[in-house]
């Protein structure tokens, strides 16, 4: 952990044992004390001093800016609202979140990371309380504080629930909270230290050519032999040995937990308004082989996944589009169904037949492998693509019959590997196939006809008739995925 003396504003950073040890950097002076921080999924931790005043400071190992302050400025719209710490959440959308306090009552707020405005997200005017330093979080959306009489509540930033008092806490004046957001959704293994008696640890080996005082990341792809530079240093890579769970490049921008949908058509990657079928274009050549498919969006580091249909390679999806491989499957194991659950594990199926599951839990010891593979067994029905909703901890989707092409409501138990077929509707008829299915946590559930390129609702819970929404494209390789935790729907 990582935290700030108060008289000094030295940044110190924090061990388990409580150790604390003072880095070289210090917060420059602001308006006011440092009041809050937390850290978001990408290794930069927000500051906040008791003014409006931020600060934004690179601790990413490698970061050529480690150790520095790359952005600050004042947060606008606070107005009369007060809050003293925030917490990020990787499946919140890009934003620091708190409860806040005011003369109206208490509300859950969220400051926007790009924009830096505070916002009100639901005020609860009977909920008085007045809000301390000390919050945080869990993965599922759960924010928990404590008042300044020690009173210990929570609520949930996606659902909006109405806080819960869960604990009388100790009253006191200076106090600050923190916890890891993905212990309840992963734990990836310890990696001890090297010792006599454990084998070395991944690493680079580089031979240096003058002197430089900045950091020079190398990649896996500068292999034994190949010379690099910063532009005052130069060095030789003598080996190299990938660690675990890292990619073989640079993967490009995350996405964010939004509203939108995220889709591919042929060979082009889009951002879909699924109310008005609006399509920004993000990338118009994906690839060269026109055989992206698959995707699934991994709520543990915002990115998309695909797989290449023809070649086999699984690709990390930049939100700029670039690619990165990170496996290859084999000519058996090629797929056109895909999305990837809330544990981080990517699931497979050709047509709802056949079964993989590949790890994507970053920091796992068996990332990027194929961890379970089975054949499932469809009756009567096929389907195209398909959604996992964590709600209910199973893979649904629209599918249709091989007899008549009429609709389905089908769902795939991933402990079992068994189908069941939710509902039928024997008057609704896919004109070719379902190419595309995406879900949120509500239920909500939207796909597409490719033959007519018309998208349809239905919510799971709720399992009507499914409804027309928009006109979409018609188009032969079409998939798509969103973040099922964004707090907007459609």
């Amino acid at each position: 952990m990582y935290g700030v003396e108060a008289t000094t504003r030295k940044l110190v950073r924090i061990n388990s044992n409580g150790v604390v040890t003072a880095t070289t950097f210090t917060i420059p002076a602001g308006t006011g004390n440092i009041a809050m921080g937390e850290f978001d999924n990408n290794g930069q931790l927000y500051l906040r001093e008791t003014t409006a005043t931020w600060h934004q400071i690179d601790l990413k190992p490698g970061s050529p800016t480690y150790l520095q302050r790359v952005h600050n400025g004042a947060i606008t719209g606070m107005s009369s609202w007060q809050f003293l710490d925030w917490v990020f959440y990787p499946n919140g959308g890009n934003y620091l979140w708190a409860f806040a306090s005011s003369s109206l009552g208490g509300a859950l707020s969220r400051v926007d990371l790009s924009t830096k405005a505070f916002s009100i997200v639901i005020n609860w005017p009977s909920f008085t309380e007045p809000v301390s330093g000390a919050q945080f979080g869990a993965s599922n959306g759960d924010l928990y504080w404590k008042g300044t009489d020690g009173e210990i509540f929570k609520a949930n930033v996606l659902t909006g629930d109405y806080p819960l008092f869960l604990a009388n806490g100790t009253a006191t004046a200076n106090t600050d909270g923190a916890r890891c957001l993905y212990y309840d959704l992963v734990h990836p293994p310890i990696i001890p230290l090297p010792s006599s008696n454990t084998q070395p640890q991944p690493t680079t080996t580089i031979t240096l050519a003058g002197t430089s005082s900045s950091v020079t990341t190398v990649f896996p792809t500068d292999t034994a032999g190949s010379t690099i530079t910063d532009g005052s240093a130069t060095a030789t890579v003598v080996n190299y040995r990938v660690p675990v769970g890292i990619p073989t490049a640079a993967s490009g921008p995350q996405f964010t937990c939004d509203k939108y949908a995220y889709v591919v058509f042929n060979d082009e990657l889009d951002q879909m308004d699924v109310k008005t079928a609006n399509l920004t274009v993000l990338k118009s050549n994906l690839s060269t082989s026109d055989k992206v498919n698959c995707v699934g969006f991994n709520v543990l580091d915002n990115y998309m996944y695909a797989a290449d249909i023809q070649s086999g390679a699984v690709y990390r999806v930049a939100k700029n589009g670039t690619l990165t491989t990170i496996t290859t499957l084999t000519a058996a194991s090629l797929k056109n169904n895909g999305d990837i659950d809330d544990q981080g594990y990517y699931h497979l199926s050709q047509y709802g037949t056949s079964y993989v599951k590949i790890d994507l839990r970053p920091g796992s010891a068996t990332y990027a492998q194929v961890v379970k593979t089975g054949t499932l067994n469809p009756d009567g029905f096929e389907v195209g693509d398909w959604t996992y909703i964590p709600a209910t901890g199973e893979i649904w989707s629209f599918g249709w019959s091989t007899n008549d092409n009429h609709g389905m409501l089908v769902k795939l138990n991933l402990t079992t590997l068994q189908w069941t077929v939710v509902a039928e509707y024997r008057r609704f008829i896919i004109v070719i196939n379902v190419a595309l299915v995406f879900a949120h946590n509500s239920g909500d559930m939207y796909f597409n006809d490719s033959g007519s390129g018309k998208i349809y609702h239905i919510n799971i819970f709720r399992p009507s008739t499914p409804t027309f929404v928009v006109q979409g494209p018609t188009t032969g390789n079409a998939d798509g995925c969103r973040c099922p935790f964004s707090f907007e729907n459609f």
